[in-house]
């Protein structure tokens, strides 16, 4: 019976690329044959990612704010009085993005267009719809920053309504418009 002697291919990973170096030794140094040397095999980084990640972001979409005063004119009547209060600066919220983009160069740095959904964090939840590109730091975990614009309704005032103004009946004051703005967001994302 014969013995076999098997040595494994010596792999080396550097970042997404693999070097494969292949020597062939003659067994028999009187043969006569040199030593055989294969040019290493590179395989090739990924130029192009895809990947889906959470952000946090911040957008320019904000409800406009009534309050509702409520007088007593007697035992039976009360009246309502609506006053505008300050508008919210902004909102913010949480956003799940599909992105789509291209390495540049060997750096980490990456540049995408991004699509995705979310909902604001306030009072009250609304869904929210957002496109626009983006830039990734990193390889595989890689921290984004995206710009964009985001769509969504708002609360706003009723053309009918009269701020200032008693009314015997308690209006209701606030309507859902449709509306899109800028919006920024830093997150998270693993490339694939």
């Amino acid at each position: 019976m014969k013995d076999y002697d098997y040595t494994s291919l010596p792999i080396q990973f550097h970042k997404e690329e693999a070097e494969v170096s292949i020597q062939f030794i003659p067994k028999d140094s009187s043969s006569g044959l040199q030593i055989e040397y294969l040019l290493p095999i590179k395989f090739p980084q990924k130029k192009y990612y895809w990947y889906v990640g959470s952000s946090m972001y911040y957008s320019y979409l904000s409800d406009r704010r009534v309050s509702i005063q409520k007088i007593q004119v007697n035992d039976l009547t009360q009246s309502f009085k609506l006053s505008e209060e300050e508008p919210l600066d902004g909102e913010i919220g949480i956003a799940a993005i599909l992105r789509g983009g291209r390495l540049i160069g060997n750096s980490g740095l990456g540049l995408h267009a991004a699509a995705g959904t979310g909902f604001s964090i306030g009072k009250e939840v609304k869904p929210r719809f957002m496109k626009g590109c983006g830039v990734s730091f990193c390889q595989k975990h890689s921290f984004v920053i995206d710009y964009g614009v985001i769509v969504g309704h708002v609360d706003q005032i009723g053309k009918n309504i009269e701020l200032g103004v008693e009314l015997n009946e308690e209006p209701q004051q606030l309507i859902k418009q449709l509306k899109w703005k800028k919006i920024v967001s830093l997150g998270y994302a693993y490339r694939l």
